[in-house]
Formats: C-alpha cells, structure tokens, sequence
C-alpha cells in the first residue's frame, strides 16, 4: 500500500469509526431507552482489555486512566441528555480549556493569535448554548466538565508521552484501558446492574442491545487505533483539516437521524465555534512547524560547526 493510499484509508477508517461510535450511542441512549451510561462506558473498556503493567508505572498512568474514565463517562451521560449537534458545539471549547490550563498550571504562553482564535469559539458555544430548544442542564454541565477533564487528559498525556517512561500513543491506551475499566466496574455494578438485569426491553430483545452495545465497544477501540494510524498516515495539518470536516458531518447525520430542532441562531453559534476551531487548529499547526523548522535549523548548525571543528 502507498503512502497516498495508506492516508486515505486511515482518514475513512477513523471517519466511519468516529462517526458510528457517536451516533450508535444516541441511538442506544435515545431509540432503545438504555439508559445505563456506566454500562455503556464499561463495555468500551472491557473490550481492550490486556494485561496489567507494573506498579510503578501503574503509579503514573493511574491517574490518567481515572481521568479517561470520568472524561468518558461525562460524554455518555451528556449525549443521553442532549443532542449530539449540541454536544459536539461543546466539545469545541475543549482548546480553550486547554490553553487555560497550560497558561495558569504550566505557566506556558501563546501567540496573540491563539488567544484571538479562541474569541469565537467561546462565543459560538454560548449562542448555542443560549439558543438551544433542547437544552437540559444535566447534559449542559456534564458535556462542559467533560471538555475540563478531555483538556486535563491531554496535558497529562503529554507528560506521559515525553516523561520518563516515554509511552507511545498505543501503549498509553494499553495501560489506561484496563485501569478505567477497573475503576468504572464497581459503580456500574451499583448504580445500575440491578436495573440493567431486571429490565423489561419493548421492541428489542434483550440479546440485539448486547450485540449493539458490545459492536459500539469494539469499534470504539477501533477508533482509538485509527486515530494512532490517522496521525502515522497523514500530516498534521491534513489530521486537523479532516478532523474539523469529521465534525461537521457528525452534526449533519446527527440532525438527520434523530431529527432534533436547530433554530437559526443555534446554528450560526455552531458556524461560528466551527470557525474559531479552524483558526486555532491552523494557528496550532503553525506554531508546531516553526518549532520543526527551529530544530531542524539547529541540526544544521551543529552539523556545520562539528564539520568546521573536524577540519
């Protein structure tokens, strides 16, 4: 396979998978009535389930893996509540987040252009918020903190991924999948087993919702992979160009499965946090490839001057 080739299915697979993984969970939330979000999340991370690490590298992803598993379960509980047009609106205030915390936790400063790009995606969420016909406080909040904790995973993640043991993106989900599995067991056992056992299921037998549910897990541990892949396969600007398409197109299919109302108003604050999310992602890129430049450019310099010493 070429490296054309090898990008373009990279960039489908992780499409279909991201795509299927949110709108079978509305699906199961909303058309099946199976309202179980902690079951919901166990299933995703039983499926990669391997073998524990070491302690002491317990001891470092542990603390990631608990924040994978609230991150995770925020999402579910959201998407049970609110439609996915206005949960992925919300998710675009994740960079913002982000940003906050590595200026204030990290002491990290940005371009003037990074804090403007953020301008209208703040902005875009609020008039979604605002504007939204069905809004439900539950889902509002528990999609909010998720963008909190998805932005304290990606800080911690970076750590791990450039600290001591410096993990790679596979092995980091290798270790944080069974610890978030571990963590969420006990409350899915309490706040729902009993429910999930006994429930009567109306037009859908009880084995089609397993096979549903354990489907969404698998591929949800396949788009895990893909975007592992996506990144290998592509470059950085075209993974952030396909991944603000990637949204939009969840909102569109999203929108025409499950039929929610969008007012005019509540779409431009998507139009316009969509917008802000495409001026902070090309403003990212660009501080990225000054920094590869940068060191390339010292390479050649030390290059230079131990060709200059040796002579």
């Amino acid at each position: 396979m070429s490296a054309g080739q090898a990008a373009v299915v990279s960039i489908l697979l992780w499409w279909v998978t991201n795509i299927f993984t949110v709108i079978a969970n509305k699906w199961i939330f909303q058309i099946l009535q199976f309202a179980y979000p902690l079951t919901l999340t166990g299933v995703f991370k039983a499926v990669p389930f391997v073998q524990i690490p070491l302690a002491n590298c317990l001891t470092n992803v542990f603390p990631l893996a608990l924040i994978f598993f609230v991150n995770i379960i925020l999402g579910n509980i959201s998407l049970r509540f609110i439609p996915v047009s206005f949960m992925q609106t919300i998710k675009s205030a994740v960079p913002a987040f982000t940003v906050l915390l590595q200026v204030f936790g990290l002491g990290m400063t940005f371009p003037r252009g990074t804090y403007l790009a953020l301008v209208p995606v703040v902005g875009g969420v609020a008039m979604a918020t605002a504007t939204e016909v069905n809004f439900e406080m539950i889902g509002f909040t528990c999609a909010l903190v998720a963008c909190l904790t998805t932005a304290v995973q990606s800080v911690l993640s970076s750590v791990l991924l450039t600290g001591q043991y410096r993990l790679d993106s596979v092995n980091l989900l290798y270790y944080m999948a069974p610890l978030a599995f571990l963590v969420n067991l006990p409350f899915a056992y309490y706040f729902e087993a009993e429910d999930v056992m006994n429930r009567s299921y109306v037009d859908v037998s009880a084995h089609e919702i397993v096979l549903l549910l354990f489907l969404s897990g698998f591929v949800a541990f396949l788009l895990n992979l893909s975007v592992f892949f996506a990144i290998k396969s592509t470059s950085a600007l075209t993974f952030t160009v396909f991944g603000n398409l990637k949204v939009v197109i969840v909102i569109l299919l999203s929108v025409i499965i499950f039929q929610n109302e969008i007012t005019a108003y509540n779409g431009m604050g998507c139009v316009v946090a969509f917008m802000g999310i495409c001026a902070y992602s090309y403003q990212e890129y660009t501080i990225k490839e000054q920094k590869r430049l940068a060191a390339l450019e010292a390479v050649k310099v030390e290059s230079l001057e131990e060709e200059k010493a040796d002579a």
